[in-house]
Order: structure tokens, then sequence, then C-alpha cells
């Protein structure tokens, strides 16, 4: 039988800055290094990330979370409400043990309920093209209703990212049938996650 573990999911603070920025740095290099110009990562350090996560946590359109158990950082999420009245997921890592288990589904399902409490019918979620894991991952993921595409630029570098659309209205009319249990619970710790961390098949 695979293992249960209890992972917790919470809304991020600045005491969390240099956590984040030090997994958002190792993780963004290993996910983006096959298709990108190896000199963006003389560009983008991760005195990059921390002074980007220095802003992000105070932005008040953003939201992001992490997932920690026992005080160790697994992972993290953010989206941010834009003009279009709609939230987009910015991202989701995970750290690298962790990537081709449940935990970015779990993740995933935070962000769906947190936006739902907001008051929100839909989210998007853009995904570099050439990510073909986490492509078709978010894609089986409840509320999917379709995509679109869009060019998007890094230090002058482009590349086209899938946009996922996803309808939160269709997870009230569907029971969760995965092994992930996500109780909300009191402030600081948004989510208490229980779910095994299985790899995915």
């Amino acid at each position: 039988m695979l293992k249960e573990e209890v992972i917790n999911v919470r809304r991020a603070t600045m005491h969390d800055k240099i956590n984040i920025a030090k997994l958002h740095h190792t993780v963004w290099k290993s996910t983006v290094g096959g298709f990108v110009d190896n000199t963006l990562f003389e560009k983008i350090t991760r005195s990059f990330f921390i002074d980007k996560w220095q802003y992000w946590l105070i932005k008040k359109n953003k939201i992001s979370l992490l997932a920690e158990k026992n005080n160790v950082l697994l992972g993290f999420t953010s989206f941010e409400i834009k003009t279009n009245n709609y939230p987009e997921i910015q991202f989701i890592y995970v750290a690298y043990k962790y990537r081709f288990y449940n935990l970015q589904k779990l993740l995933c399902d935070a962000v769906f309920k947190k936006v739902l409490k907001l008051g929100f019918a839909k989210i998007y979620f853009y995904i570099a093209k050439e990510n073909k894991n986490d492509l078709t991952l978010y894609k089986l993921m409840k509320g999917y209703i379709g995509e679109k595409k869009r060019v998007s630029k890094i230090f002058g570098f482009k590349f086209c990212e899938i946009g996922y659309e996803f309808d939160l209205n269709l997870l009230k009319k569907k029971k969760n049938r995965g092994p992930s249990k996500i109780c909300e619970t009191n402030e600081p710790q948004l989510y208490s996650v229980r779910g095994d961390l299985g790899k995915r098949p």
C-alpha cells in the first residue's frame, strides 16, 4: 500500500521569502533548461527571485500558497487576479523529489478551493508548450473546459504557452474521487491536506 502523508498548505508570508526563492530558482532552471538559451540563467539568478518574492508577497492582487511537511518546504504556487477579473495561476513548482507525485495536484486543488471561496467562477493556468508532463497532468484536473495559446517573453526570449481554462462551478457538481482530502483550518495554516504521495500512474 502507498504511504499516507499529512501535508500542510498555507498562505506564504514574508518569513518564507528566502526558502521559496531558493526552491523557485532551482526548479525553474530545471523546468525551462531544455528550451531556453543558457545565457538566460546568467540574468535570472537566485537574487532575482528573492527580489521578486519580496514584491510578490506584498502585492494585493496576488496570493501565494506553500506546501510543507514538518516545516520543510515541498512546493508552492501563486495566483493573481488579472485585469479581466479572472484569476490566473502564475506557477506551481515542487521540489524535484516530489515532481512526479500528487503534490502538484494537491496545490492546484488548494488554489481552486481558495478561488471559489473568493467568489470566482473561472481560473486560467498558462504552461510552456514544451512542458509536456505538466500539460498532461493539469489537463486531467476536474473543471478543465478548454485551452488557448499566447506568446510570452522573458528578457527578450519568446516562448509559447498553452492556457488551460477551468470552470470552477463544475467542481461543485463532481465528487472528489482522488486520494486527497483538503480540510480548511484556521489561519495561518489554510489547509491540512491528507493524501498519498505515491507516483502518478
